[in-house]
């Protein structure tokens, strides 16, 4: 994708969605079509195609996920946002095996939808520079630091993950896994280990959550606190394993894996999507260091379509 401002389809059966969000996106500086339907969707992308879809799962007729079968086949770059107000495990499977870029839990948060879109025209960009020498490696391995003022000041989550997907030598479908599941890893490790933010924290207002996140930062034992990640992929064991430690308090991940096991549902409570999310989509999850560091293990899935 070569533009500036990239081309945005808003796909929901509900026509008062759709308007919403394309209101939203448009005062934003993110002008967006709509469709009412995956058909009229269709007929609309591959007439002029898209470069974002962001759409609905459950919608009559044909379904968000055989609307993103269909388009995958027109062999374009897209990315594909899917919106739901049912986070299940399969959804996230699915969705991940089709090679979604993201989940939206509806309602829509503003500031989720957004990032989304933001992070979606870097990766582009970054796309168009990619020399990735890195997939002819047997073992490629990845490290870095993160110190957490700098991690909200600059973005880094994002330039961290673009930079990853860049450079992972992984099939698309392996690789969309565990870019997904870093996504939350790092946030999981801001938000509770760093910052240790409370429920009641978290639900403030964006303003007063960044007053409060600034604050928290001014104390040392905080500010001092970093983000260390290392991520290996082994061409050899067909396996790629990501860690993200935090200088935090920990957590009783025994508990909550065993509450999961016993109900495999959203705990929405304690520690959001994040560890669910990790459960469901990588083969291994591992808690360590008290629960201060977390790392997933994940086969490499071989695809037939993956990037030279």
């Amino acid at each position: 994708m070569s533009e500036t401002v990239p081309r945005i389809l808003i796909v929901d059966d509900s026509p008062s969605v759709v308007e919403n969000l394309r209101s939203l996106l448009a005062a934003q500086g993110f002008p967006a079509d709509g469709a009412y339907s995956a058909n009229d969707a269709l007929h609309m992308h591959r007439r002029d195609p898209y470069s974002i879809v962001i759409c609905d799962i459950e919608m009559p007729g044909k379904s968000g996920f055989e609307l993103l079968e269909e388009l995958r086949q027109e062999e374009q770059p897209l990315d594909f946002v899917f919106m739901t107000a049912y986070l299940e495990p399969e959804y996230f499977q699915r969705a991940i095996r089709l090679g979604a870029s993201d989940f939206i839990q509806k309602p829509v948060d503003s500031r989720h939808l957004l990032s989304t879109v933001k992070a979606s025209l870097q990766k582009a960009q970054a796309s168009a520079r990619n020399d990735n020498f890195m997939q002819h490696l047997e073992v490629a391995q990845f490290s870095c630091v993160l110190n957490p003022a700098s991690y909200l000041q600059h973005n880094e989550p994002r330039r961290l993950g673009s930079f990853l997907q860049r450079n992972l030598p992984l099939p698309p479908e392996t690789r969309n896994a565990v870019i997904a599941c870093l996504d939350e890893m790092l946030a999981n490790a801001l938000v509770h280990g760093t910052l240790g933010l409370s429920p009641q924290q978290r639900g403030c207002s964006h303003s007063e959550l960044q007053t409060l996140i600034a604050s928290l930062l001014q104390q040392p034992h905080i500010a001092n606190r970093r983000i260390r990640l290392e991520v290996t992929v082994d061409r050899a064991r067909d396996l790629v394993s990501i860690g993200v430690e935090d200088d935090g308090d920990g957590f009783d991940h025994a508990d909550w894996q065993r509450r999961l096991e016993q109900q495999p549902g959203l705990n929405t409570e304690s520690h959001g999507r994040g560890l669910f999310m990790l459960y469901h989509l990588c083969d291994r999850l591992e808690f360590l260091n008290g629960g201060r560091k977390v790392r997933i293990t994940r086969k490499i899935t071989p695809n037939s379509t993956s990037e030279a």
